[in-house]
Formats: C-alpha cells, structure tokens, sequence
C-alpha cells in the first residue's frame, strides 16, 4: 500500500484548512470534529487490523461508516442526537477528503460521492435490510415519513423483488382452479336476478 492512499493526510489538511482557516470554526467545533475522526479511525483499524495512522482512503466507505454509527450508539451508548453530529461531521470530512483524494486514487474520481450518497446509501441498505421506515425516518432525523418514503420508491432493486414474487411461474406450472362462483349456478342466477 503506498502512502498516497493513507486517509490521514487529507484529513489533517481538512482539520487546519478547511476548519481553522477556511471556516474559523470554534476551538469546540475543531476538537468535536477531532474525536469524531478519532474514534472512526480508532474503528476501522479495528475492523482492518491495522494502525489507526495507516488508515486508507478505500477502507472508509459506506458500510464502514454505517456500522460505526451502529457503533456510537449501540456499543458506546452515546445518544441518536450525538450520533447524527458525529454523521454531520463524517459528511464535511468525506466530502473534502473525496475531492482531494480523487486527485490520487483513480478509483474515486468516477464515483459521485457526496454526504447526501452516502446518507442515500446508508438509508437503502437499512431498507433492504428490513429495518421498519419509521426506524430509518428516526434514524435519518426526518420529522416527516414522506421524506423517508422517497428511499422506498425509488429503489429500483426492491420494486423488481417485489414483482418476482408476485410472478405466475412458466408455461409447465399448474392452472389455477377457477372460483367456485363460476360454477355455482344458484349464485351466477341470483347475480343475473339483480
């Protein structure tokens, strides 16, 4: 793995550009946003086996991202509003990191990747996954369930599963019988009647 991959370097360029001299975010901003990246790199070189500082540009990716926020919340306790900041936070650091690791990996400058992807992504998973939508409009702190809606209705790859099973099978399955109303002449005379 050669170091151009190493996430590290763009995130330190994000902390001092982007927070301290760009945006003159508040020292408790800076260091929220500090423990953030901490305790994400922290994870996944868990997951990887590796020195948080070897960290790679590729290991953080959508489903990394998902389970760490499981994470926050289920394994370390920290409440659904301390989680979405740290998802806020994720959001500004992916966003600058892509833009300036596209200009070293190859793999990310064909990809649109954005927080709304990955907010995208995460909230499809979660879907085909089977986590009720109101979890997920909880989850995504939506205050309206039409919003979360729009992740349903747009899934292309649940709408197709959903008519496979509603599927007639092929030309050797078994006729359905006709109903018994067909056939039940008292009834087919009464509706006649009317």
């Amino acid at each position: 793995m050669s170091d151009h991959n190493l996430i590290g370097p763009f995130v330190r360029r994000f902390l001092l550009e982007e927070l301290v001299a760009d945006r003159n975010l508040t020292t408790n901003t800076q260091k929220s946003y500090r423990d953030t990246i901490r305790l994400l790199f922290g994870f996944v070189a868990d997951r990887h086996a590796t020195d948080p500082t070897r960290v790679t540009v590729e290991q953080v990716d959508a489903t990394v991202v998902r389970s760490f926020l499981v994470h926050l919340e289920q394994e370390r306790g920290n409440s659904i509003s301390t989680r979405n900041q740290r998802l806020a936070a994720l959001h500004a650091v992916i966003t600058r990191t892509v833009v300036k690791a596209a200009e070293n990996v190859p793999s990310l400058r064909d990809k649109p990747v954005s927080p709304h992807t990955i907010r995208h992504t995460t909230a499809v998973h979660l879907l085909r996954a089977g986590v009720d939508i109101n979890t997920i409009r909880a989850w995504l702190g939506h205050v309206s369930l039409e919003t979360t809606n729009r992740y349903a209705e747009i899934d292309l790859e649940m709408k197709a599963q959903a008519l496979d099973t509603c599927a007639v099978s092929g030309p050797d399955s078994t006729p359905r019988p006709s109903p018994n109303w067909h056939t039940d002449s008292e009834l087919m005379s009464f509706l006649a009647s009317l």
